[in-house]
Parts: C-alpha cells; sequence; structure tokens
C-alpha cells in the first residue's frame, strides 16, 4: 500500500505517552525497522501518514525513522506488508499494562 507522510502534526499528542506507543498499542505489534519498504533504518517515531491511492482522507500511524518522517520528505512510499495502519486519532488511545 502506497502512503505519504503528513507534514504539520508535530504538537498533536495522545495519551499513550508517543505515537509509536499508540501504534504499538493499537496494532498489537512491535516495531523494529522503519514502515518505509525502501528504508532499512531502525522505527525511531511514530509517523502521521494518509494513504496515497484511495479515496480516503483519514490520518495513520505508522513506525518511521526520522528521516523518512522529515517533514522534507514528500514521496509516496510503499508500507511495508507486515505493517498495519492504526488511527491517527487521540480518541483511539489506549494504554497497555505492563504484563
Amino acid at each position: 500500500m502506497k502512503i505519504k507522510n503528513l507534514n504539520n502534526t508535530t504538537g498533536k499528542v495522545c495519551s499513550c505517552d508517543s505515537w509509536l506507543k499508540h501504534w504499538e498499542n493499537i496494532s498489537g505489534q512491535e516495531s523494529s525497522s522503519c514502515g518505509n519498504q525502501d528504508c532499512f533504518n531502525m522505527a525511531e517515531v511514530g509517523g502521521h501518514v494518509k494513504k496515497c491511492d484511495e479515496d480516503d482522507n483519514s490520518h495513520y500511524i505508522v513506525p518511521l525513522c526520522k528521516t523518512c518522517n522529515s517533514s522534507s520528505n514528500v514521496d509516496e512510499f510503499e508500507l511495508w506488508s507486515r505493517y498495519t495502519l492504526v488511527s491517527a486519532a487521540s480518541t483511539s488511545c489506549v494504554k497497555r499494562s505492563a504484563a
């Protein structure tokens, strides 16, 4: 699935402590590598993205490295198939208790 980084999202907050933690809490997955299929850096942040190929204006979170999450990154990129998009709505936040 092709996605694109969203700019001007720095001030957005959620109650999961970070957007990367938000993605992990909602998806039930652990982040490791950047969600950009062509990038092999480690995921550092939960990046705000949107789908490119569909009539879907929703905002989503995926694990990204800081380079791919940069405001200068305006390129579309393919999301690793193992990663799930999760809603960027802070109302979807859930805190998972430590096991």
